[in-house]
């Protein structure tokens, strides 16, 4: 009798379909295997949001608790809208608090900013005609908008900027340019020049250098990385070729850069430790880009309880995506964290994302309508009723064989009334699961054994489940706050020779 037991589940996402690596699936969706290594369980989804009616392009947090975010209005103006107490248990309604006279960048970035003086800023670009220009809005209680500067490397046909606070200065990403506000509010348009065939997508600090992820002009398929010192003018101190195109942003993960690009329908992640990055994931199924829409916004990319999370735009799965570990010496995880909305993701694109302490925030456009939703994390968030796993494709290390699964054991927590697991099977690569081997278990139907703990064992015999490959797939049934969390699945099965 060959038997395997399924109960690691930190691997995520595998590009593999008989992957060997710890615990990967070929598929994880509102699944959290981040909050504890020992069992897997649905993920908490978003909930409605107030106040804002129009595309958010950015958030960002101020002193005091109170966010911002950055979208259009109705008539295609900048805006801003705050929410005080945003990391808070319930943390309130949105506010519009300013429209400017001038157009939003499509592709913007916001920050707030502090000076040693003590005033306090919002910075963000506005559009007229082609010229682009780096506005200031404060004291954040008159809220009056003045003009920083022109930024000349940009215009309004999908050049995207990006802006970084570091050092007690901002550093604007412009297209060929980065442009400079100092300490002492000076703005340099052209503080630093890239190379000539060289655009910028996104930047990050990481030390005292700047890494800065740009895309060729000419279409080249690589990406590349120039990294600056913050005093050159020009002339990069290095540079890093990505061997593919379509860069999407760079972050700074727990010291580690990691890099998205997402080209001809596929996505690959980088992990960028020296001049030879290394693919760590890939995933297929990726949406086309276009001027006004990036496959993964460098605004929806946030970093919370050390995990990396990011909106990702596919045919089929849209949402925000999370990669990190579950405990140090533990493999890194891709994995779909959670849908924008109970909607058709298929149909949905990513805009904007943040985390301000529990809660998370975020932007998006469901076929062709904007819209924002929020995790109070500390309110009774909601759970996933369609959080799906799905194994890798199981051979039981005799591929030449015929297995016949005759029997499976499940171990949870104790599982609640109202929620269920489901599991079942498939074999061979065939289209769909065997809706024989369908098996549903709940808190009324489970076995106590030897005397154990009731809702928390169940053993089933399995019908109809016959091949050389196996793929099991289980399913999570929420209710409200209330959630099935898994511990280990055991596969039994009777081997036969195909001769």
């Amino acid at each position: 009798m060959d038997r395997i037991r399924i109960d690691k589940f930190m691997g995520g996402i595998s590009a593999g379909e008989r992957d060997r690596r710890v615990g990967v699936c070929l598929n994880i969706e509102e699944i959290d295997i981040f909050t504890n290594p020992n069992w897997i369980q649905p993920e908490t989804i978003f909930g409605s949001e107030a106040g804002i009616t129009r595309k958010i392009q950015a958030y960002d947090l101020a002193e005091g608790d109170t966010a911002y975010a950055y979208g259009q209005s109705a008539d295609g103006d900048a805006e801003i809208w705050s929410l005080a107490s945003a990391s808070t248990t319930n943390p309130g309604t949105w506010s519009s608090v300013f429209e400017s006279t001038n157009d939003v960048h499509p592709n913007a970035d916001m920050k707030w900013h502090k000076w040693a003086s003590g005033a306090d800023y919002l910075y963000y670009p506005t559009i007229s005609a082609s010229t682009v220009t780096l506005r200031k809005l404060g004291d954040l209680v008159t809220y009056t908008e003045t003009s920083v500067g022109t930024l000349t490397g940009v215009d309004g046909t999908g050049d995207r900027i990006k802006i970084v606070r570091a050092f007690g200065e901002l550093f604007v990403l412009q297209g060929n340019l980065i442009a400079n506000v100092a300490d002492d509010g000076t703005f340099t348009n052209a503080a630093f020049t890239l190379p000539t065939d060289l655009t910028g997508v996104d930047m990050v600090i990481k030390g005292n250098t700047m890494y800065i992820l740009c895309k060729f002009i000419t279409g080249d398929s690589r990406s590349r990385i120039v990294t600056w010192d913050l005093a050159a003018t020009k002339g990069p101190d290095d540079q890093i070729d990505i061997a593919m195109g379509g860069p999407q942003w760079i972050a700074n993960h727990n010291d580690t850069l990691r890099v998205c690009c997402a080209f001809n329908g596929i996505a690959k992640f980088y992990e960028v430790t020296s001049f030879a990055p290394v693919k760590t994931h890939e995933l297929s199924d990726i949406e086309t880009e276009t001027n006004a829409q990036q496959i993964s916004p460098a605004n929806t990319v946030y970093i919370k309880d050390n995990i990396l999370h990011f909106g990702l735009w596919r045919t089929d799965t849209s949402g925000m995506y999370s990669i990190g570990r579950t405990t140090e010496d533990s493999p890194l995880a891709l994995v779909l964290g959670r849908r924008f909305d109970t909607s058709d993701y298929a149909s949905h694109t990513p805009t904007a994302a943040n985390a301000f302490g529990p809660n998370i925030f975020v932007s998006f456009d469901d076929n062709g309508t904007a819209d924002t939703r929020r995790i109070e994390g500390n309110n009774s968030p909601t759970r996933s009723s369609n959080s799906i796993y799905e194994s890798i494709l199981i051979d039981f290390d005799d591929p030449e064989t015929i297995k016949d699964i005759h029997s499976i054991i499940v171990l949870s927590k104790i599982i609640p009334a109202s929620t269920e697991i489901k599991v079942d099977f498939r074999v061979d690569n065939a289209a769909s699961y065997d809706s024989a081997s369908l098996q549903t278990l709940t808190s009324t139907n489970d076995q106590t054994h030897n005397g154990g703990q009731a809702d928390t064992f169940w053993f089933r015999e399995i019908k109809s489940v016959a091949g050389r490959l196996v793929q099991m797939r289980i399913r999570f049934t929420s209710s409200g706050t209330s959630r099935p969390q898994l511990y280990s699945v055991a596969l039994f099965s009777n081997s036969r020779s195909t001769i």
